[in-house]
Order: C-alpha cells, then sequence, then structure tokens
C-alpha cells in the first residue's frame, strides 16, 4: 500500500515540475523575443537621438574662442545675448490677470 502512495506522490510532484519547468520555459523564450525587439527599438531611437544632437550642434553657435575678434564685435555680441535673456525673463515675469482670476475663484 506504501508503494502505492509514493508512486503516486513522486508522479504527481515530477508532473508538477514539469508544468513549472514549461512554464518558466515558456516565459523565458517570451522574455528573449521581447528583449530583441526592444533592442532593434531602442537602436532605432539611439539613431534618431544622434541625428538630432547632430542638428542641434549644427544650428548652436559657434564657440571657438574670440580673443583675437575686435572689441566691437564682442561687445555687440554681448549686448545682444543680455537683451535676449532679459526678453526671457521679462516674458516669464509677464502679468498673466488670468491666473490670478483662476485663484481669486479658487478662494472665494
Amino acid at each position: 500500500m506504501w508503494f502505492w502512495i509514493w508512486t503516486a506522490l513522486v508522479l504527481g510532484a515530477a508532473l508538477v515540475a514539469f508544468f513549472v519547468w514549461r512554464d518558466a520555459w515558456r516565459r523565458f523564450r517570451r522574455a528573449g523575443s521581447e528583449a530583441g525587439t526592444s533592442a532593434e527599438r531602442l537602436g532605432q531611437v539611439w539613431e534618431r537621438v544622434t541625428a538630432r544632437t547632430e542638428e542641434r550642434l549644427a544650428e548652436a553657435p559657434s564657440t571657438a574662442p574670440t580673443v583675437t575678434a575686435p572689441r566691437a564685435e564682442l561687445r555687440a555680441r554681448v549686448d545682444r545675448l543680455r537683451e535676449e535673456r532679459l526678453a526671457r525673463k521679462a516674458w516669464r515675469r509677464r502679468p498673466r490677470p488670468e491666473v490670478w482670476e483662476r485663484w481669486r475663484s479658487v478662494w472665494r
């Protein structure tokens, strides 16, 4: 009688182990195929990022040393950069009555 009980237990454990192994194998294969797909997508994204970076670097103003440039030209460049910075600051600090009106309606 004990022989049959132990045989059933061993066969049941072997059956459960088989199903667990099969499920793990299928998940492993699925993860491998997803890793391949994600590697392809990552490669495409990397290509786009490098292309856009190269475009941005081509559009950027020159940062070459300007020690030998004429003083008037350098002064004009500094003045232009200051004006651009002040314009950005002024735009951020512009009065926005719609925001204040929204806050007034919230706190009423």
